[in-house]
């Protein structure tokens, strides 16, 4: 998506909210105010800005997906009715990867007046449900899938089709499906980390946080009829989210570095970033290298070998500086190259072996 400065093509997949084609789009539209607790997020990762959605569930915490926050720091801030609320720390699950455990809370500076936090959906019968979800991010049909980013803020209702152990999962059925809703629809683009609503008593309670969607594996196109939503399953994660709001968690990212090669820890991207730093610092990057160390897709998706030939032919005798961020599947690091330094940030995920399907490259200073 960037040049050869700053680049990310990370395989995950943002879903396109879009909803069923016989219906007036206006009934889908709302006023934002006519549901508070829906927090817009829009904030910068190494490459420019991350839209998302979250939830208010406490006075001053926001539940949302965690698949968006990798490269995101806490620095920074989040306007909520026209007041700017500082970020003060940013809290994955420890057993996030991927789409797994997808869930993350924001802790801000101080408490948010005028808005009624929504409360958990902590009942294991979310099986058939209706649910109401929401977001302002890609518009569509069922029958065009995902057309434009507009950030209007839409709603739209499905019900929950099967449950897992960290999963609600509903189907964006045809207006000939008896299941159908009157509202039918699926999350959008830029609605990652949106909420699900059970209304129980004309009271809404979170049930699901947006994470990904099924398609390609079942034959659909994206945002179309037939596709499977996946959404966190909130009642799976209640008492992890309460013990960390009340302090009960020690939050820790420490990592074990290795003493030899480059100092990445002993993980399976860690060795990928080894055989990254060898190549390039070798100009050694064969075809066997980018088979050994990138996603088939990724590689096919441009000119990466090239990409990577350049991060090569621009570093000399590079060293590392700082480990920013180590985790199963993100690795962030600096290199020093001629009194510059450079941020590099890798992606993988298990689902592909650990195979490299995200790359940013970036000139911090001269």
């Amino acid at each position: 998506m960037k040049l050869l400065t700053t680049i990310l093509i990370v395989l995950y997949f943002f879903p396109p909210i879009v909803t069923r084609h016989d219906k007036d789009e206006n009934l889908f539209l709302k006023n934002p105010s006519d549901y508070p607790a829906a927090i817009q997020l829009r904030l910068r990762d190494l490459t420019g800005l991350v839209e998302m959605e979250g939830t208010l569930i406490a006075p001053n915490w926001i539940v949302t997906a965690a698949h968006g926050l990798n490269s995101v720091d806490a620095n920074q801030t989040i306007s909520i009715l026209d007041s700017l609320y500082q970020i003060s720390q940013i809290i994955t699950h420890p057993s996030f990867e991927g789409f797994e455990h997808d869930i993350a809370l924001i802790k801000l500076d101080r408490k948010i007046i005028g808005i009624e936090p929504i409360p958990l959906y902590r009942d294991t019968n979310e099986l058939g449900k209706l649910i109401t979800i929401m977001g302002r991010g890609g518009s569509g049909t069922g029958e065009t899938g995902p057309l434009q980013y507009d950030s209007k803020f839409r709603i739209a209702t499905n019900k929950i089709d099967s449950v897992s152990s960290y999963w609600i999962k509903f189907r964006f059925d045809e207006p000939s499906n008896p299941n159908s809703t009157d509202l039918e629809g699926i999350s959008g683009s830029g609605d990652s980390g949106g909420p699900a609503f059970i209304e129980i008593n004309g009271k809404q309670f979170l049930s699901g946080i947006s994470s990904n969607q099924l398609n390609e594996q079942i034959g659909v196109e994206e945002g179309k009829y037939g596709v499977i939503e996946y959404y966190t399953r909130v009642s799976s994660y209640t008492q992890w989210i309460e013990e960390v709001i009340e302090g009960k968690i020690q939050v820790q990212y420490t990592f074990e570095k290795t003493e030899s090669n480059w100092g990445f820890p002993d993980t399976q991207i860690g060795k990928k970033a080894n055989l990254f730093m060898d190549a390039i610092t070798s100009n050694k990057v064969t075809d066997k290298f980018m088979e050994q160390v990138f996603y088939k897709s990724f590689r096919e998706s441009f000119d990466l070998k090239g990409f990577v030939q350049g991060i090569s032919n621009s570093l000399e005798n590079p060293q590392i500086g700082e480990i920013r961020k180590a985790k199963n599947n993100v690795l962030i690091f600096t290199v020093l190259s001629n009194s510059r330094t450079y941020l590099i940030q890798l992606e993988a995920d298990k689902r592909d072996d650990y195979l490299i399907g995200g790359l940013v490259y970036k000139k911090l200073s001269d």
